[in-house]
């Protein structure tokens, strides 16, 4: 069986599409695992940094040096933002209608862990997930 292509759009594409109600129910399930091929036609560059809910799946979050991230909410790519470096370990991303923040744990890092993401609709939903975050050497 093959998947359908995900499109590249903004979180209002998502919005419009009448998935809010779909969001609420399931708990805002945003953080769908992108492989890199995805996060390169969002960006059209190498992201070094990532968030991964777990070493063994695909990030969920791909940022840029030049401060443009990607992520996949319900299918839909999505473009964002940087405001920081994405490199120094924390950063907060935007997008019209939505903001992702990351920062380290610092003394709550374990081997679990050493980063949270909060993804936040402008409309009121939020939800957070534990994970790691790093950006390789380029």
């Amino acid at each position: 069986m093959t998947l359908p292509r995900a499109k590249y759009e903004g979180v209002n594409g998502v919005i419009d599409m009448g998935l809010l109600n779909v969001i609420r129910k399931l708990r805002l399930r945003q953080g769908l695992p992108m492989p890199e091929a995805e996060a390169q036609r969002v960006l059209g560059t190498a992201a070094p940094c990532t968030f991964n809910r777990s070493p063994e799946s695909d990030p969920i979050l791909w940022a840029s040096e030049g401060g443009a991230a990607a992520m996949k909410l319900n299918g839909v790519l999505v473009g964002l933002e940087a405001q920081g470096d994405p490199q120094e370990g924390a950063a907060t991303f935007s997008a019209p209608g939505t903001t992702v923040a990351v920062r380290l744990l610092g003394d709550e890092v374990d081997w679990r862990q050493n980063a949270e993401l909060v993804f936040e609709l402008d409309q009121g939903l939020s939800v957070g997930y534990r994970g790691f975050y790093g950006c390789e050497a380029g």
